[in-house]
């Protein structure tokens, strides 16, 4: 019996969901709660949010 090496489609494209979701919840923290926008001239506050300097 001969083993397949491809990875099996449905797997990459669960897996390639599963790193976009991921990516997605990481940018999303990054947002500044109060501009609702990604900072260009971001800051942490003592409470490790990320704000935009302002």
């Amino acid at each position: 019996m001969t083993k397949h090496l491809l990875a099996d489609p449905v797997d990459e494209e669960g897996q390639r969901k599963r790193i976009e979701t991921a990516t997605n919840e990481c940018f999303d923290e990054l947002i500044c709660p109060i501009s609702c926008e990604y900072p260009v001239d971001p800051v942490m506050a003592e409470d490790g949010r990320i704000y935009e300097r302002i």
